[in-house]
């Protein structure tokens, strides 16, 4: 079978089970021949090796049940960088990229913060991006899974990421004691589970049954891990600069509601995503 009809074919078998069967199709065969997808235009008439074949058709059975496209290739795209991912982490979303982006035009417009922490770091996507646009910050990933951590630390490597510590940790519970007592204002970026299980609980059946429910649910209503953050802040040494909170839509009201209360000597800030929702709380000095 030519390439041009293995992908005629495969288009057709996904149209009824993916909202993208074209890129789906494209990208999973770009992966098992190793090859851009450019490749794929150029060697159209090529014949598929028996072996490829069977690879290739394994993947679409899995994507056809529902298995994110990231798990399968293992990659997914952030930032401009290619970050190793499977089912031990959250996959890297693009409005994450937004308040990565809004929380480095902070650090940059604020040379006395020097000490930048990704809270609940998963694959490593924040905290490797913020090491690699900031190499003289010392940059922190906490998280409290180990299994994440291995995926974060084989990021943090294929990107080189020197500056960068990996710690298991609790939210803030076991942050370095050094760095705490540090008077250094510090910058935290929280992307934390978010979801409710009672309200708020707006994310697809796709995702549902196969990224982590440690890395998607926060609570009843989605904001518990925050509160957490929030009092762990207030019995630390921390001099806090700004907290960067990644959100769902309908989080927006009750968010401003705790967490000016919570902090009400700093400035509360929400960011619309592009589609114009909200999306990143900010807490700043």
């Amino acid at each position: 079978m030519t390439i041009q009809s293995l992908l005629v074919e495969t288009k057709q078998t996904l149209s009824s089970k993916s909202s993208t069967p074209t890129l789906d199709a494209e990208l999973l065969l770009s992966f098992v021949l190793n090859q851009k997808r450019e490749y794929l235009i150029t060697h159209h008439d090529e014949y598929i090796e028996e072996h490829e074949l069977k690879h290739f058709k394994e993947l679409i059975k899995k994507r056809i049940k529902g298995t994110p496209l990231a798990y399968l290739t293992e990659e997914k795209e952030f930032f401009g960088r290619t970050f190793f991912v499977d089912e031990r982490v959250l996959i890297p979303r693009p409005e994450t990229e937004e308040m990565l982006e809004d929380a480095i035009h902070y650090i940059s417009s604020h040379p006395e913060v020097s000490t930048l922490i990704d809270l609940g770091t998963g694959s490593g996507c924040l905290a490797i991006s913020l090491a690699l646009q900031f190499p003289k910050h010392q940059v922190v990933g906490l998280e409290i899974s180990s299994s994440a951590l291995e995926v974060a630390k084989k990021n943090a490597d294929r990107h080189a990421a020197t500056n960068l510590r990996l710690i298991q940790s609790d939210l803030l519970k076991d942050y370095p004691s050094t760095l705490k007592e540090s008077s250094s204002p510090v910058c935290i970026l929280a992307n934390l589970p978010y979801i409710g299980t009672t309200t708020n609980n707006y994310l697809s059946d796709e995702t549902k049954e196969h990224e982590p429910d440690l890395a998607l649910f926060g609570g009843k209503d989605g904001l518990e891990l925050y509160r957490k953050t929030w009092q762990q802040i207030k019995k630390t040494p921390l001099k806090l600069s700004a907290l960067y909170m990644e959100i769902g839509f309908s989080q927006a009201e009750q968010m401003e509601k705790e967490a000016t209360k919570a902090f009400p000597q700093l400035k509360y800030e929400l960011k619309n995503d592009l589609a114009g929702l909200p999306r990143t709380a900010v807490l700043s000095s």
